[in-house]
């Protein structure tokens, strides 16, 4: 993982400064940290301790502007976070080390004046960031997942790129709706009774209900939930979200014949494997109770 954005650590090209009396001494204090890490005998490396470490170390180095010294700091802490298995952390410590190495990107072209700027610094901010957004998926939460790929959209726009800057984003968004389609599928497949049903799973279904929360229909019941989750009409195709909530509502209403014609509908507009689980929806509601599975 921190290999990725290796080429801006420290001694890279396009560093802002030294920072903190110069690259000696940042490299002394960085590998100081990390010396805390290496195992000895009879003793487990305090990997709490480093984490804070490193944190500080790159707030120093971002009020420096340093940033590359600072991302790579970032990333030591991501590194800290995946060996304590803390998933939010790491991609909190990764988005940080993308919007740094980011900012280096806009700070030298606007003092060079540069048109092309330095590759290795978007590089490196597309790779934190993906791996950011893939945390979140792995975790079940699309809409924090679309965080750093839309500010990275945003400040590749901003850098003069407005091609690279909608390539991220709008796969993304590709990505979040195959997300997003495929775990209402699963939900109506599964049929968690209330009382074991995640309060994320429940805004979820509520998105495709009739008879949102707050009186309107359709996409009432997200927004009504805590905005934890973004309407799933912004990113759905308008004739896919209205199939996606009729099959909810034959689901709840137990209707077999229109989840047959719902399915001939939804046919084109689905992956395979979505497919076979719309199929598999359907074979559970006209043989209850798992035999359908």
């Amino acid at each position: 993982m921190l290999s990725a954005a290796g080429g801006s650590g420290p001694g890279g090209a396009g560093g802002s400064g030294p920072g903190l009396g110069g690259d000696g001494d940042f490299l002394s204090r960085y590998r100081l940290v990390s010396a805390k890490l290496r195992r000895r005998f009879l003793r487990k490396p305090n990997v709490a301790e480093a984490a804070e470490q490193f944190a500080a170390l790159a707030r120093e180095l971002r009020a420096q502007e340093s940033l590359p010294y600072a991302a790579w700091c970032q990333l030591a802490v991501a590194r800290c976070a995946q060996s304590l298995f803390h998933g939010p952390a790491e991609a909190a410590a990764l988005a940080e080390a993308a919007r740094l190495f980011l900012r280096q990107e806009r700070d030298l072209r606007q003092r060079l004046g540069l048109r092309g700027g330095f590759g290795e610094h978007v590089a490196a901010a597309q790779s934190c960031g993906a791996f950011a957004a893939r945390l979140h998926l792995e975790r079940g939460q699309p809409a924090l997942a679309a965080g750093p790929c839309l500010e990275l959209a945003a400040a590749l726009r901003d850098t003069g790129q407005p091609g690279a800057g909608a390539a991220p984003g709008g796969a993304f968004l590709d990505v979040l709706a195959r997300c997003e389609v495929s775990r209402v599928l699963l939900l109506l497949l599964l049929q968690p009774p209330p009382a074991k049903l995640l309060p994320e799973h429940a805004r979820t279904l509520e998105q495709y209900c009739w008879e949102a929360p707050d009186g309107g229909a359709g996409t009432g019941g997200a927004s009504g939930a805590g905005g934890a989750l973004p309407p799933a009409a912004s990113y759905l195709p308008a004739e896919l979200f209205l199939l996606l909530q009729s099959a909810v509502l034959a689901c709840q209403e137990k209707d077999a014949e229109a989840l047959k014609a719902l399915q001939a509908e939804l046919w084109p507009l689905l992956s395979a494997e979505q497919n076979h689980l719309l199929h598999l929806v359907l074979q559970e509601m006209l043989s209850p109770a798992g035999q359908g599975l």
